[in-house]
């Protein structure tokens, strides 16, 4: 039986192929070294690649979205996408199929508060996810920590697989000041 393999060294992964599968770094050590015929094992992907994938997070959306918000009765409003990511990639040769699916989100309000919650949000009036400020200030900006779980499998078959750990994304949205509202208009 013929086997068909080379050993690759790539930052942090070693792998072997047979054409069609990788075996995972532990195995291509020791089976290189032995001689021994290579077994086929499953491919592996890192959480490290996957947060390579997402650059952009699930994106974070506020109201109201301008550049002043006036404390009066009415929180900062904020949603983010609950929509999965999937991606294309080619993995040392084999195409890869990616999926990313967001599973937390931690808001930091800029003002020492965060919030975590399994809920994405979404927009007003049905608002679920939102901050009251209480102080005033120029520059305020949120930023949203996203929590991805993520599920990988070669292109054409049907097995995924889970990526070992979570993928952390961040984001920062536009600044904002803050106001309160007076009699004679607003004060910073």
């Amino acid at each position: 039986e013929k086997y068909r393999f080379h050993c690759v060294t790539i930052p942090k992964i070693i792998a072997i192929f047979d054409k069609t599968e990788v075996i995972i770094p532990e195995e291509c050590a020791a089976q290189a070294n032995t001689g021994a015929p290579l077994a086929a094992g499953p491919t592996t992907i890192s959480n490290e690649q996957v947060a390579r994938l997402i650059p952009h997070g699930s994106g974070i959306n506020r109201y109201p979205s301008g550049e002043i918000f006036v404390i009066f009765k009415q929180p900062m409003m904020v949603w983010t996408s609950p929509e999965k990511q999937t991606f294309n990639i080619t993995l040392l040769g084999t195409p890869v199929e990616v999926e990313a699916t967001p599973t937390s989100f931690n808001w930091d309000w800029g003002d020492g508060q965060t919030f975590e919650t399994t809920d994405p949000g979404s927009p007003y009036p049905n608002y679920t996810v939102s901050h009251p400020y209480e102080v005033t200030g120029n520059g305020y900006v949120i930023r949203l920590r996203t929590s991805w779980s993520a599920w990988w499998r070669i292109a054409g078959q049907t097995q995924w697989h889970q990526v070992n750990g979570t993928v952390t994304t961040t984001e920062t949205s536009s600044p904002f000041n803050l106001y309160i509202a007076d009699s004679y208009g607003t004060t910073p």
